[in-house]
């Protein structure tokens, strides 16, 4: 995908574009990108709702953030 939200941002943005999705569930180990992610709230909801998640360092999930 690249490296850095930028890069995670423009290809969420692709995704979107090519699949019109109503629900996105990102998970991320990188706790900027998984907030670049859950700013897009502001551009796609309530069309889109985003559920973000991070991950931890030995495979835990933690609700971060989104809009739903």
């Amino acid at each position: 995908i690249g490296e850095g939200p930028s890069a995670k941002i423009a290809a969420m943005e692709n995704y979107i574009d090519v699949y019109s999705p109503q629900n996105i569930y990102f998970y991320d180990d990188n706790l900027r990108n998984v907030q670049a992610i859950a700013s897009m709230c502001q551009k796609h909801f309530p069309q889109i709702t985003f559920r973000t998640f991070k991950v931890d360092k030995t495979g835990n999930v933690s609700l971060d953030g989104g809009c739903w």
